[in-house]
């Protein structure tokens, strides 16, 4: 199995993916579009394909040159039939190669609950309610054909799913260490808003990783390495 990542900024990293990369003797290449070169794999060099996120937005074509050329790459997968899951501006970009709007929506930054409204194919082991930790400020349409995983209150499509494509609004692939880099990094975002938590109020709910990690894996184990 070979799996191949898109990252947008150096400090939103797979995070546990790698984890299970590693566990499951997974071969794993990059695309860094932060970088001054990039490079896009060839369609027969990967298996699965993994779309982080980033402060962009997929609209910002103007700003960053690599938008078009990534989003037409992830309709190609996707076309191809290759297994694809995006995070957040990941899952942004999905729902744009599907012909779906991506727009502002309501900023939601922290850990917040959210509702499971089907378990589709890969969402077995997704409890009822999860807390799960949210880093945005856009949303979207849900692609024609795609069921709504998720939900919660303040943002409507926060996960869904279509054939072998995953899109997850928040994430799962965080670590204490992956919190700690984008609260670094992404401190402005952190703005006196109904639903945007405080630094310390994002540190001090630890008790999260361990579940979401084990969520994230049996949803890895489903959509790329089942048959």
């Amino acid at each position: 199995m070979r799996l191949h990542y898109l990252q947008h900024v150096f400090f939103e990293t797979p995070g546990y993916i790698l984890n299970w990369a590693e566990e499951n003797n997974v071969e794993v290449t990059s695309t860094h579009f932060y970088q001054e070169y990039y490079t896009l794999p060839d369609q027969n060099d990967f298996d699965c394909l993994v779309v982080m996120g980033g402060p962009m937005g997929v609209y910002d074509e103007d700003q960053y040159d690599w938008i078009v050329p990534e989003r037409n790459f992830i309709k190609d997968t996707i076309e191809n039939g290759k297994p694809v899951l995006g995070i957040c501006l990941g899952a942004q970009l999905i729902a744009s190669a599907l012909g779906s709007k991506v727009y502002p929506g309501t900023k939601e930054i922290g850990w917040f609950s959210v509702m499971k409204q089907n378990s589709g194919q890969y969402f077995e082991s997704l409890p009822d309610s999860q807390m799960v930790l949210h880093w945005h400020g856009d949303t979207f349409d849900l692609p024609d054909g795609a069921t709504l995983i998720a939900s919660n209150d303040v943002t409507k499509n926060q996960a869904f799913e279509i054939g072998k494509v995953v899109g997850l609004q928040f994430h799962f692939e965080m670590g204490p260490d992956n919190v700690e880099s984008i609260l670094k990094n992404a401190a402005d975002d952190l703005t006196n808003d109904p639903y945007v938590q405080t630094a310390e109020g994002i540190r001090a709910e630890t008790g999260h990783f361990d579940d979401n990690k084990m969520i994230l894996f049996n949803l890895l184990n489903q959509l790329f390495l089942e048959k």
